[in-house]
């Protein structure tokens, strides 16, 4: 396995007891040997211990030296890794994953390692597509990353399982958010073409004349109202109120009136409503009362 030496070289000349570890005991090289199969098992396996440690990977890069089928190929820089290291005898195998084979299949291609022959470094497995040739590029992958999967993996399929890779449960999560996301479109198209009300309001003292209670002159489209309320509160006995409905039929066009309401003395109910109807080029509710009530107004329309 290799040789020992001290950091520190003892210069003191050696003396006469040779039972003693002398200056050039301590200074010169120590052997140390890996014991051989069937050795001390002890020692053996510690030494197993450190070297698998210092081998061990999640994932390892070959170049194919030898192809013996479909279904075998050969990593000669894999030979020697030990019996049981790719296809452990418990617990899931190492994955194979063609890196590079010149574009064509089975690059892309996953499938899990069924045997390993650490003396020849002879890898079996299930069949991919097409043969790999001499010259491709592998990865052999701990199950840890190999369930992760790669681009190719078709997306998962109802519940969760554990034979699925994670990437199809990724590629399925985007699949149902895309679903989701066309529904969503699909919503917010149709809520955003659906009327939104709207409302405004104020409060106007009579003074006699013929005021303008609520207006929308000059609206930028076709303008939908949808009612006015008007509260009748302040209003006494012996007076008169007339409510009148205008609208402008073209643009520049003179006001039209289409209703009229006469409101004498003391309202019960005291609220009126007045039903207002679709314009394009104006609209407008008059009041024209003989005493100096206020009125509270509010007028619902579609944005």
């Amino acid at each position: 396995m290799g040789n020992v030496t001290h950091t520190f070289i003892s210069a003191i000349p050696d003396g006469a007891d040779i039972t003693l570890v002398r200056p050039t005991d301590w200074n010169e090289e120590h052997s140390v040997s890996a014991p051989a199969v069937g050795g001390d098992v002890a020692t053996k396996e510690y030494v197993d211990e450190v070297e698998g440690f210092l081998d061990y990977g999640l994932s390892f890069q070959g170049l194919v030296t030898a192809v013996g089928g479909i279904t075998d190929f050969t990593v000669a820089s894999l030979i020697g890794m030990g019996a049981g290291f790719f296809k452990p005898f418990a617990g899931s195998p190492y994955e194979i994953y063609v890196v590079q084979a010149d574009g064509a299949a089975p690059e892309g291609e996953q499938t899990p390692v069924i045997a390993y022959a650490t003396a020849t470094g002879i890898f079996q497995h299930a069949a991919f597509s097409v043969s790999l040739a001499i010259g491709d590029i592998v990865l052999i992958q701990h199950p840890v990353i190999a369930a992760i999967g790669t681009k190719a993996v078709a997306a998962a399929i109802g519940v969760v399982t554990t034979t699925d890779f994670l990437m199809a449960y990724i590629k399925q999560l985007v699949t149902e958010l895309q679903v989701a996301d066309a529904l969503i479109d699909t919503i917010e198209a149709k809520t955003s073409a659906m009327s939104i009300l709207d409302e405004t309001g104020g409060n106007l003292t009579t003074d006699g004349s013929e005021q303008n209670l609520y207006i929308e002159n000059t609206p930028t489209g076709v303008f939908v109202p949808i009612c006015i309320d008007i509260d009748f509160t302040n209003q006494g006995g012996g007076e008169t109120t007339t409510l009148r409905y205008y609208k402008r039929l073209y643009s520049g066009g003179a006001w039209v009136m289409f209703d009229e309401e006469v409101f004498v003395g003391v309202q019960d109910p005291l609220g009126k409503t007045i039903t207002l109807l679709p314009n394009r080029y104006g609209i407008k509710v008059t009041i024209d009362g003989d005493g100096a009530n206020a009125y509270r107004w509010s007028v619902y329309y579609e944005e």
